[in-house]
């Protein structure tokens, strides 16, 4: 018996028997070592992790990115996605809404609710906030969902507003005031539970001889 645990004695143990009596060792001093931090610090127990660490999971949990291309569309109403426009005083030459993919960022664990987000608007030094709106057919001025899927191919996104991750959302923003081509524009995109998403776009001129063009980033 005094054989096994004496270490003293290891040219007598075999090597299968040597390397047994380590991992013993090891295991005791882990589970030892466990306890005494856990006795020393109580309070660790029952909260979210701190410091530089925890702070970057937390917030990386509930940041906004733009995935893809966004889009223009003339003001002379007609469908984006799922949502059919009402454009009361249509004008070809200007943008009257646009398309914005949004998702969080690769690794996030949170979810957005997206329905309870702000949008900004802001076009020639007037801004213009946007609420979103369910309704189908769409009035100005207000912003909707007007399409979801997945980043995982063949993966759609379920029927909530909660923005999870691995969904896509596409934002559909309908303000008040068209913008011409060549004019340049800002959308922040606040959710209640997340820091502002912040974009500038500028309108290509092809507009006025196609409905939809995809926007420049400024």
């Amino acid at each position: 018996m005094h054989k096994i645990l004496n270490l003293k004695n290891a040219d007598g143990l075999t090597g299968l028997e040597l390397i047994i009596a380590i991992a013993v060792i090891c295991i005791f001093i882990y589970l030892f070592a466990g306890i005494i931090f856990n006795a020393s610090m109580p309070d660790m127990n029952h909260k979210s992790p701190g410091g530089i660490v925890g702070f970057a999971v937390s917030e990386t949990g509930y940041l906004l990115i733009v995935d893809g291309d966004c889009y223009g569309m003339q003001d002379t109403g007609g469908t984006a996605g799922t949502i059919t426009l009402v454009s009361e005083n249509p004008s070809s030459s200007a943008m009257g809404s646009c398309q914005i993919p949004v998702k969080l960022v690769t690794g996030s664990t949170g979810a957005i609710e997206m329905d309870g987000a702000e949008i900004v608007f802001t076009y020639k030094n007037k801004s213009e906030k946007l609420s979103y709106s369910g309704n189908n057919p769409l009035f100005k001025p207000a912003w909707t969902i007007s399409d979801k899927s997945g980043v995982i191919p063949f993966q759609d996104a379920d029927e909530d507003l909660l923005l999870e991750p691995n969904e896509i959302f596409t934002i559909l923003v309908y303000q008040s005031t068209p913008v011409e081509a060549y004019d340049s524009f800002q959308v922040s995109l606040t959710p209640k539970s997340s820091l502002p998403l912040d974009i500038g776009f500028k309108v290509p001129p092809q507009i006025r001889q196609n409905r939809i063009v995809t926007l420049l980033p400024v």
